[in-house]
């Protein structure tokens, strides 16, 4: 019985598609277990056919009528759809009575509900349809006066066939019931036709792949009995007299089905053809060649025997010829491209690689790295996942791209980069960042990849290509100085020429005033050059950190030459400090207790000429640069007012 439906209290009508059956002599009813059956539904039509051991059910209605035919195999429980009720068949129903007729193997149905017009009518017609055998009978059986019986040794019947059929020549069957007929061994390896091979180069990946195409081979073999499926073996050799069924090149190759064909292949590497799949090497002109043989052995293990048995193989040629630009000689690297970089070609492989940015030890890796104008980027290019090639760094350059396309060069550090001591599998330079159009820059490096002298290809290094970001801040940018080739004359030659003039004129002042340098005594200088030396400083290092001294052109000029001065302020100063505590040495007679000597009388125009003199002209070069650049120049500007305070200062004393 298929269920149909029940009241659920809350929810409405809930149906139901399991299958019961109900035990005359048990008085019980147990649930049928079955798989990939009809819809849930109630009202449908049913009818059990004794000989085929099947049960039909037609029709039914839940939320619509089905109008479907099925049928269910109770040997295997397995439920089939034979007519889905569209097309040549009664109008929906549900609630008909049904018989199968064993004679005619035929499905009736008579009467039922069924919709008309926007209602439901009782039918009273007839209905039947024919069943064939395939609809009837499992594979491997066909119908007869008692059922359905296996197909005999010889014979078989797939599903869709109606009956059995005579299997064709070279094949047979081993039991009755079968389902398909098995080749027999000896014609099937008799007719077994050659292999056809191919080889296809991937850039991409940097593998050679070498496929063969065969014929499809059968599960297995009619009358033999073996522990697994029949294979094809395969092996390459510089001669066909070493080809072997089992070698170190067999498990590279790998079989799968396609288009009804065996297909057999194998990816390997430059380097596979030196051992593992071993070819002979031959360089001629501008070409490698590759030449040898490949053997492929039809392989099987029968039940009897301990190893495999080869049941038939076939030797074909194999040469495979490269450029000079495009052959691998490494152990894991196959070139893939070249690149064009500043009118030179430069062959690529595949090497997988890095580009980071470090401090200057190459200990800490800066990410993001992070630079303005001026500073020094470490950079180190390593190959990823090996460390036994040996790196050279050839060439270098910046641009604002990520593509390795010189055309975008910003900067080629090729020439000015710092190379630095490589070690194995890395690379390392250094250069100086320099101001660029791009604000997300990228450093492109190209590497020279060597081992023991092996390379690429025959005539050329190779090489791997990486780039990595970088990021470029902006810095203070440090304005030009108004004529910088004449400042050192001016700032050091004036002020030498008024020490000269100071002290030729030193001796005919002391006539035209009638009194000596120092009337007044030294004491009161000393004071002012104290301030003098104490305001140097300060004004030096204020003038430094407001950037007032600082100039793009000048090649340090300015705040070396303000260095200096102030140095002198300071160490004249600590000269007349000990003077004053050692007067007495420095007297030049008794009656002229007052006058200087000879020393402190040159250190006060030497103060005069290279401290204030000197930084009077200095500040004011730096302020009118700066300000020509109108850019900031209020300490450049006290340091002028306060040099010439104690300039005119220390000539009144």
């Amino acid at each position: 019985m298929f269920v149909g439906r029940s009241w659920v209290n809350g929810y409405g009508w809930e149906y139901y598609a399991d299958l019961w059956s109900y035990s005359l002599e048990g008085d019980s009813w147990s649930r049928f277990s079955t798989s990939n059956g009809p819809s849930a539904r109630e009202g449908a039509t049913m009818a059990f056919s004794e000989i085929y051991d099947q049960l039909f059910l037609y029709g039914g209605v839940s939320t619509d009528i089905d109008p479907s035919l099925w049928t269910l195999s109770l040997a295997v429980g397995h439920w089939k759809q034979i007519h889905d009720g569209v097309y040549d068949a009664p109008l929906p129903r549900w609630c008909a009575s049904g018989i199968f007729d064993e004679k005619t193997a035929s499905v009736m149905a008579f009467g039922g509900r069924r919709q008309s017009s926007g209602s439901y009518e009782l039918s009273s017609d007839w209905w039947h349809i024919e069943l064939h055998g395939d609809l009837l009978c499992e594979g491997g059986k066909e119908p007869d006066a008692a059922g359905c019986a296996d197909c005999p040794v010889g014979k078989y019947r797939s599903p869709g066939n109606a009956t059995c059929n005579q299997c064709p020549a070279n094949t047979d069957t081993d039991q009755p019931g079968s389902t398909e007929c098995l080749p027999q061994l000896g014609p099937f390896v008799q007719d077994l036709s050659t292999p056809v091979l191919t080889v296809v180069r991937d850039n991409s990946s940097g593998y050679i792949r070498v496929a063969l195409k065969a014929e499809a081979l059968p599960q297995r073999f009619v009358g033999v009995e073996q522990e697994s499926e029949p294979w094809y073996a395969v092996d390459m050799a510089p001669n066909s007299t070493n080809l072997q069924s089992n070698t170190t090149c067999t498990p590279k190759w790998h079989q799968n089905l396609n288009d009804g064909q065996q297909v057999v292949t194998a990816d390997l590497l430059f380097s596979d053809f030196e051992d593992v799949c071993a070819l002979s090497t031959n360089n001629s002109g501008d070409e490698v060649s590759l030449d040898g043989y490949v053997g492929v052995f039809l392989m099987l293990h029968r039940a009897e025997t301990v190893s495999p048995s080869v049941l038939a193989s076939f030797i074909l040629p194999i040469q495979m010829k490269f450029t000079r630009e495009a052959v691998a000689r490494y152990d894991q690297f196959v070139a893939t491209s070249q690149h064009q970089i500043a009118s030179q070609t430069f062959n690529v492989g595949a090497f997988h690689s890095s580009v980071a940015f470090f401090d200057k030890d190459y200990t800490t890796p800066y990410d993001p790295a992070i630079y303005i104008t001026g500073d020094v980027a470490f950079v180190e290019h390593r190959l990823i996942d090996t460390d036994t090639f040996k790196m050279r760094i050839v060439h270098a350059w910046v641009s604002g791209s990520r593509d390795s396309n010189y055309t975008d060069l910003s900067q080629n550090l090729t020439a000015t980069m710092e190379r630095r001591q490589s070690r194995e599998g890395r690379a390392r330079f250094f250069f100086e960042v320099k101001e660029q159009t791009c604000r997300q820059c990228y450093v492109h490096v190209l590497s020279r990849v060597e081992e023991d002298g092996r390379r690429l290809d025959v005539s050329a290094p190779a090489h791997a290509m990486e780039v990595a970001g970088f990021i470029l801040q902006p810095g203070s940018e440090a304005s030009d100085l108004l004529w910088p080739e004449g400042l050192p004359f001016v700032a050091v030659g004036v002020p030498f020429v008024v020490f000269l003039i100071w002290w030729w004129l030193g001796p005919k002042r002391d006539v035209l005033t009638g009194g000596s340098w120092c009337t007044c005594g030294i004491s009161p200088f000393l004071c002012w050059e104290c301030l003098d030396a104490l305001s140097d400083v300060i004004e030096l290092v204020l003038a430094d950190a407001a950037d007032d001294i600082s100039f793009a052109n000048d090649n340090g000029w300015i705040a070396w030459l303000l260095f200096a001065s102030t140095t002198l302020s300071v160490t004249s100063f600590c000269l007349e400090l000990v003077w004053l505590m050692c007067r007495s040495f420095c007297r030049s007679s008794e009656k002229d207790e007052q006058t200087p000597g000879c020393c402190v009388s040159m250190l006060k125009p030497f103060h005069l000429a290279f401290e204030d003199g000197m930084q009077i002209i200095l500040y004011t070069w730096a302020t009118v640069s700066k300000a020509e650049a109108e850019q900031p120049f209020q300490v450049a500007l006290a340091g002028i007012f306060l040099s010439a305070v104690f300039f005119f200062q220390k000539v009144a004393e």
